[in-house]
């Protein structure tokens, strides 16, 4: 740079030159001297599996001036849409070749500035990154012997050019994180979440380091194979459980019905969609969500391909048909806990194909509408229902409780928690559930198609693993799913009628609340109802989750000082007759747990717990507690 001189600064003095590996200046414009680095190696550590740094690869650029482009491409063949784009594969093959064609990149981007480490950065910002540097290399063209500070004009206008980029970039990140913290603001867990990328506390990215029967795998093809071998087994070890030896569900198929609900009458008819829908489907769906076609581009040329569109799905519709090229779903592990070694420590997020997710959202607006209409859905069902939430759920839960109170009765609630829940239903039982429920005819075929025949592959730093079948369940991430797992729990509020049982459920979660004169009678009405629910769950495959079952005594106010109801105590049960279970496993206390897993706190079990002051009242202090 014009008036600086050389310093010891720009030297690396070391006197290991048998343990160096690689050394050199980088040319940069960050600072008046350009960075030197140097690597050693050092004793123990093998260079081979130090991890690089994360590049990105851009293959395409998806600019507004691209999407023009893209529009026009399509508007230029709109006949092949539809005249020869008779099945999916067909449409797809011709619409990424539009793509292709309008936005790839003829030579592939590896950088680390762009839209996806820095979302800021956008395309006319990294052509500014890159004309700045072209100004500078020029300046130093003329950097000579004689004249060592260089053309002074071509100096000042690479300082002028770099300051305003320097103003746009803080302004464009500024910009950004505005606009997202406006997108999360009634939203605490994704509020956190956009703080703790700020701070550089977001979550690492997995390595391709693996324990794997017991031995140490690197190999990204052979850890996405297992890590799909894992995911797709999960269900089927679990319904091994209950199925026989011969493979047949003779328990679930013969016992099942006995809880279904009264039969609808009338069947559901499944109306033609049109364009309009489609782009109304299309507009709904939010940029940013992870996809195999970015939404971005379907926004932009919605209403050119919702005619063809349209067209297809009624065709598919009126066969009964669920395309196979929608069926395979895409599935990246994502860390949990525990050790990071370990792939059971992971669970799977799958990304379906976005056409397929258009389909389904047209499949359920008609199916919810029917189910509406004829009243299908349990009014104790408060999951994934419109007008519906965890408020609701939570309101009508301590009415439950303050009426039974308020009637001088005993309520015990009791929380069952269930494992893999969506990921082990059964095909076959759901599909009789669902005839049952007026899903007759082609649209009971079109249901049966999109469950039957899944495949699944997990995607590993840029290594995809072999397709595998999927046996059990609804597809993760899809528009149906949570639908069709309401309508297969929807019978759960048969396994006891009587008034003093009131269910409550949020999905997969299911809240029981039972009333009674007396204390003993409660918890022995409890048990005979726990285990009618706990049949229900083995015949249905839905497997209870004990480690997160829980349940709680709420007494009459009659029975303890009439107090105010913050300083009443918490009396503790430890009367092994008063407690509850399933499947000869005794449920969890709440108070009883937390003692248990914080034992060092008391040096024995507290008498009484006080929720006013979130304290014990009788309890022996301790060095921990002190400190």
């Amino acid at each position: 740079m014009p008036n600086c001189k050389q310093t010891c600064i720009d030297n690396i003095h070391t006197n290991d030159i048998d343990l160096t590996v690689v050394s050199g200046v980088l040319h940069s414009s960050i600072s008046h001297h350009h960075p030197v680095f140097l690597l050693k190696e050092l004793p123990g550590i093998d260079m081979s599996r130090q991890v690089e740094k994360d590049k990105v690869t851009i293959h395409y650029n998806y600019s507004n001036a691209n999407l023009d482009r893209l529009c026009e491409e399509l508007e230029q063949c709109m006949d092949k849409f539809h005249n020869e784009c008779e099945t999916f594969d067909a449409f797809l093959c011709l619409f990424q070749e539009k793509i292709d064609a309008s936005c790839k990149l003829l030579t592939p981007k590896t950088t680390k500035r762009n839209c996806i480490v820095n979302p800021w950065i956008s395309p006319g910002l990294i052509n500014s990154i890159e004309k700045k540097a072209r100004l500078y290399f020029e300046w130093c063209k003329t950097r000579t012997t004689l004249l060592p500070d260089g053309d002074g004009g071509k100096y000042l206008k690479y300082k002028e050019y770099r300051k305003v980029l320097k103003t746009l970039i803080k302004l464009a990140k500024a910009n950004y994180y505005v606009n997202k913290f406006k997108e999360c603001e009634n939203n605490p867990k994704k509020t956190w979440q956009l703080i703790n990328e700020i701070r550089g506390k977001s979550k690492p990215t997995s390595k391709a380091d693996f324990i794997i029967d017991g031995n140490r795998v690197m190999c990204r093809r052979i850890i996405a194979n297992k890590f799909n071998e894992y995911f797709a087994s999960l269900a089927h070890k679990l319904n091994q459980e209950i199925v026989t030896d011969n493979g047949l569900h003779i328990v679930a198929m013969t016992t099942f019905e006995e809880y279904m609900s009264k039969s609808v009458q009338g069947s559901i008819f499944l109306k033609d969609t049109d364009p309009d829908e489609i782009v109304d489907i299309i507009s709904d769906f939010k940029c940013g969500k992870a996809s195999d076609i970015p939404i971005c581009v379907l926004k932009k040329s919605a209403k050119l391909i919702s005619a063809p569109l349209a067209r297809l799905y009624n065709k598919y519709m009126g066969k009964g048909e669920f395309p196979n090229v929608f069926k395979t779903g895409k599935i990246t592990p994502v860390y949990k806990k525990g050790n990071k070694e370990c792939i059971t420590n992971y669970r799977p997020v799958s990304i379906l194909p976005i056409f397929g997710k258009i389909f389904e959202k047209i499949i359920y607006r008609r199916l919810y509408s029917f189910l509406s209409t004829n009243g299908v859905l349990t009014d104790q069902q408060f999951g994934f229902r419109k007008k519906h939430s965890t408020t609701h759920a939570l309101h009508k839960s301590v009415d439950d409780i303050i009426k039974s109170i308020s009637s001088n009765n005993h309520v015990v609630g009791i929380f069952i928690d269930l494992s893999k829940a969506f990921d082990t239903l059964d095909h076959t039982i759901l599909l009789r559930k669902l005839e049952n429920y007026g899903i007759r005819g082609q649209a009971l075929m079109l249901l049966r198609s999109y469950l039957t025949s899944r495949t699944q592959c997990v995607s590993f730093q840029d290594s995809t693993s072999s397709l595998l079948n999927v046996g059990y369940g609804v597809p993760q991430g899809s528009i149906l799913g949570p639908l069709l797992f309401l309508l297969y729990v929807n019978d759960l509020v048969n396994c006891y009628l009587e008034s003093d049982c009131k269910f409550v459920l949020y999905a997969d979660d299911t809240n029981i609340f039972i009333s009674g004169p007396s204390k003993e009678k409660t918890f022995l009405k409890a048990n005979k109802i726990l285990k009618i629910v706990s049949h229900y769950m083995k015949v249905n495959l839905l497997h209870i989750n004990m480690a997160k079952c829980c349940f709680i005594h709420f007494q009459p106010s009659s029975t303890i000082d009439e107090t105010c109801a913050r300083t009443r105590p918490y009396l503790l049960c430890n009367d092994e007759s008063q407690s509850l279970y399933i499947n000869g496993t005794e449920i969890d206390k709440p108070f009883k747990t937390a003692w248990q897993r914080n034992p060092y706190y008391y040096n024995s079990p507290p008498k009484q717990f006080c929720p006013s002051s979130q304290q014990p009242l009788e309890h022996h202090s301790t060095d921990n507690e002190s400190k």
